[in-house]
């Protein structure tokens, strides 16, 4: 039940997850381990800081002898994302590049797709724009595999933000675009996607142009 409700009810699906904890010791060693990835997962998914990595080394020192593929890319990409919360970018790049390794097999590709998209992000806040760029690439092919509109939507929004950091504002009104069409059915999604286009325009001193968007933004999106 956790496991299906993790991408559409995070907030129920660590409710079912917490409500199993008296009987935990009762089980197998595997099952406490993947009770406890699944944890994370949904602390993860709902926005929860990671603070300490005891606990996901400790899953992760386990599926690197239990066997299970799937589950030790699951592990090493959330001990990046532990990193990633604890300002370890160089331990978050390393323990993403473990869990692509491991998933050389999988098909589990949204999390392929996941680990990539983390990967660009980081590589963003080190200014390091070519890798994060290819990076970011590399998760739009997973995500058109998997047909994922929004996350190709936020993706390309990525990439028009690693564009504009270098400086590139044609390649980024390109990819915003990109973004737009394929993110259309999501209201909110859009009118942010139109906020940051209507941001370059000001600051290429296109006044004219930033007034035209924020005027359709404005009455959707006050705040």
């Amino acid at each position: 039940q956790a496991e299906q409700l993790m991408n559409t009810r995070p907030d129920s699906a660590l409710t079912l997850l917490q409500g199993m904890a008296d009987t935990l010791a009762t089980l197998p060693e595997e099952t406490r381990m993947y009770h406890q990835l699944l944890t994370i997962q949904a602390k993860d998914k709902q926005y929860i800081t990671h603070t300490s990595d005891s606990l996901i080394n400790r899953i992760v020192a386990f599926y690197e002898e239990y066997g299970n593929s799937d589950r030790l890319m699951m592990a090493y990409y959330y001990q990046g994302s532990t990193y990633r919360d604890m300002n370890d970018a160089p331990r978050a790049l390393k323990a993403f590049h473990q869990a692509i390794d491991a998933g050389k097999d999988t098909k589990n590709l949204t999390l392929l797709g996941q680990t990539y998209g983390q990967m660009g992000t980081l590589f963003s806040y080190q200014k390091l724009y070519d890798e994060a760029l290819k990076a970011t690439r590399k998760a739009l092919q997973f995500y058109i595999l998997q047909e994922d509109s929004a996350r190709y939507s936020y993706l390309n929004r990525d990439i028009a933000r690693i564009y504009n950091a270098q400086g590139k504002q044609d390649s980024a009104l390109f990819y915003y675009q990109r973004a737009l069409n394929f993110g259309i059915a999501n209201v909110r999604q859009r009118y942010n996607i139109l906020s940051e286009i209507a941001g370059l325009h000001y600051y290429r001193g296109e006044m004219k142009k930033a007034k035209y968007i924020l005027e359709e933004v404005i009455p959707e999106h006050p705040y």
